[in-house]
């Protein structure tokens, strides 16, 4: 059994006060030390509050501490913007010594937020955005040095739509994040598949409940086979057909269940070289000019 110790410093605290209390957790052979992550005390009329930035008093944390791991319970999502907090949680790991750690929330404490002059959205649009935000420090911390990402959220909702924008997409060598609804899963992979190829390689993550999730690998031809089965649907056929399956208990539904987040694998060093020739080829072929970066120039007469 691990054992951790959170503060929750309602009253306020210094950040003497926060280190003393860190090191006796460290002494105390605790695993871990937390803290909230708010700017206003529960009593809103306390003049004596001191409130602490979370991550800035973690940072302080980090270069004199040595063992116990460091990270907030919870962090309120609309502080800070996802790419910001992906920095300074980053910069808190690499201080520690990779002993940091980020919970996160939608944020509750409205009061606080009009103190402090920070938007405080309907609930839905900050369980939406905390969503999203999950997403994007996802793709930025775990996409390999020298690849990039891009969190492109919901596909445009009609098919011809998505055709054009998925069109769009198909030449980015970035990993692509997208969220879509168990509905139309299916038909979005069969797209996919016939905008950015048959073989390219994809995930299909599905929260079913908070403790069970769901990831699945394979090409983007492989997966629409597997959405098409689940949801008993037809991926062809914009508005599909519902069948049944003998091999998933979901089959015939009409939809993937869960919440689901879907990454297309980014084009490899290799994959960029191997388009770019393609497509100067065919430029060749029809007379036309393109440059190392694939841009392309004006038509050119072809020489007899």
């Amino acid at each position: 059994m691990r054992l951790r110790i959170l503060l929750e410093p309602h009253h306020g605290a210094t950040y003497a006060q926060i280190l003393a209390l860190a090191k006796a957790a460290e002494e105390g052979r605790f695993d871990a030390f937390f803290r909230s992550d708010h700017y206003l005390g529960i009593d809103a009329n306390d003049v004596t509050y001191q409130p602490t930035d979370s991550w800035t008093t973690l940072a302080g944390l980090a270069v004199q501490t040595e063992r116990v791991q460091l990270g907030t319970l919870v962090n309120a999502s609309t502080f800070r913007l996802p790419g910001q907090l992906a920095v300074e949680v980053a910069t808190v790991a690499q201080m520690s010594g990779g002993r940091a750690e980020l919970g996160i929330g939608a944020a509750w404490y409205e009061r606080e937020h009009e103190y402090f002059g920070i938007p405080f959205p309907p609930l839905g649009e900050r369980f939406d955005r905390l969503e999203e935000q999950l997403a994007i420090l996802t793709g930025i911390w775990d996409t390999k040095p020298g690849d990039r990402f891009s969190f492109e959220g919901f596909p445009p909702r009609t098919s011809g739509d998505r055709n054009r924008r998925f069109a769009e997409l198909a030449a980015d060598p970035r990993t692509q994040v997208f969220f879509e609804s168990g509905r139309r899963l299916a038909l979005t992979l069969a797209e996919l598949a016939g905008s950015h190829g048959a073989d390219r390689a994809a995930v299909v993550c599905r929260e079913l409940t908070k403790v069970h999730e769901e990831i699945k690998r394979g090409t983007l031809a492989e997966l629409a086979a597997w959405a098409a089965e689940v949801s008993g649907t037809d991926p062809r056929l914009p508005r599909a057909a519902k069948g049944k399956s003998r091999n998933s208990k979901d089959a015939g539904s009409g939809a993937v269940r869960g919440e689901i987040t879907l990454v297309v694998a980014g084009l490899g060093r290799r994959s960029r070289i191997a388009r770019d020739r393609a497509a100067r080829a065919r430029d060749r072929a029809a007379g036309r000019r393109t440059t190392r970066d694939g841009d392309r120039g004006g038509a050119l007469t072809p020489e007899p």
